[in-house]
């Protein structure tokens, strides 16, 4: 998508969003601050959307039901700090995505109820590839419970999450 990245644009939008379906990096290393108003309905990836945005920090009031790629949406977003715990995460497909807040200004409380509404809500079915368990080993049967249907418990999660980025 491209549309704004790595821009000094920071001026009001009012755009037809209901086709698009790709909003990534959109408006990734730019100076972007305003609300939006977007349908995002029909959008299955918002990857970087806000990615390396030091400025953006408005509330997000997106339709994320069919989204299941946020890899990097915020991640460098320094000042963002909003609740979307809100969200739908139910298709979300790659566990990496759960880092998508890495670097941003949302507070702990906030992160939790995001990491718990993504546990209640997504049918933890993952890819073989996507999975850490082999360098992991503070999760005993982690392997087990990913390639089959077992739900992985929020702790589980928490140290999965927690162990990204350290090898």
């Amino acid at each position: 998508f491209f549309m704004f990245k790595n821009s000094n644009f920071n001026k009001p939008l009012n755009f037809n969003t209901i086709n698009v379906t790709d909003m990534g990096t959109m408006f990734a290393g730019s100076k972007f601050n305003q609300y939006l108003n977007f349908d995002t309905s029909n959008v299955t990836s918002m990857a970087g959307m806000f990615e390396r945005n030091t400025c953006f920090n408005k509330p997000l009031n997106f339709n994320t039901q069919k989204v299941y790629n946020m890899l990097h949406m915020f991640v460098g977003a320094k000042k963002f700090n909003q609740d979307i715990s809100h969200w739908n995460f139910n298709n979300i497909n790659n566990t990496k995505t759960l880092s998508f807040l890495e670097g941003t200004g949302v507070n702990k409380n906030i992160k939790n109820k995001i990491i718990n509404n993504m546990v209640l809500g997504i049918n933890y079915k993952i890819n073989k590839a996507a999975i850490f368990s082999k360098k992991r080993n503070n999760i005993e049967n982690l392997n087990d419970k990913l390639n089959g249907e077992i739900p992985i418990t929020r702790e589980e999660l928490i140290i999965l999450i927690n162990s990204w980025g350290r090898n």
